[in-house]
């Protein structure tokens, strides 16, 4: 739509149909404008994912017409977020990356992704594996639960995020073809 401002298209929505996304933001929106927020949007991209996989929501037959170009979200490297955490840094493979270009990643032993958030919204900021894990499992059953089988958070920066585990959240061994 001319004049609308682009909505945040989260990693998550990576190969479903931005018009299912767009519409079940439009949807939400009306109980809940948090519908609109990156988070609100992540959380609905995550059930789209799952109807997806589950057979309920097909691609369109021209994936490239799926998609409408949109500014790379805030935090990634081809558009750095303002500088709103101060100088709050994530080390990553011995080096200290500005949070707003870091995601945590639970992960289970054999190696699958189990989920996934971005390190800094609106509010809210992830420095920790701690945290990440309180955020993953958000009660005490959760984390105890976690512990036993042997989850662990670990942070990757958007470009690594986006080139190594958006499409490839499945160890070699569960991927399927």
């Amino acid at each position: 739509m001319p004049g609308t401002p682009a909505l945040f298209v989260p990693p998550a929505a990576d190969g479903i149909p931005i018009g299912a996304l767009d519409s079940a933001t439009h949807g939400a929106d009306g109980a809940d404008a948090w519908a609109t927020t990156p988070v609100g949007r992540n959380f609905l991209a995550h059930a789209l994912v799952r109807l997806a996989r589950d057979g309920w929501l097909r691609a369109d037959p021209d994936p490239a017409a799926a998609w409408e170009p949109v500014a790379p979200p805030a935090g990634t490297e081809e558009n750095p977020a303002p500088d709103t955490a101060g100088a709050l840094t994530v080390e990553i493979d011995g080096e200290q990356v500005p949070i707003g270009n870091c995601i945590w990643l639970e992960r289970r032993p054999c190696g699958c992704i189990a989920s996934f958030v971005v390190a800094l919204t609106s509010g809210r900021a992830i420095a920790t594996a701690e945290q990440a894990m309180q955020y993953f499992n958000p009660t005490d059953c959760d984390r105890r639960q976690a512990a036993r089988a042997g989850r662990t958070a670990f942070p990757v920066t958007g470009a690594t995020y986006r080139a190594d585990y958006r499409t490839n959240w499945c160890c070699a061994r569960h991927a399927t073809t």
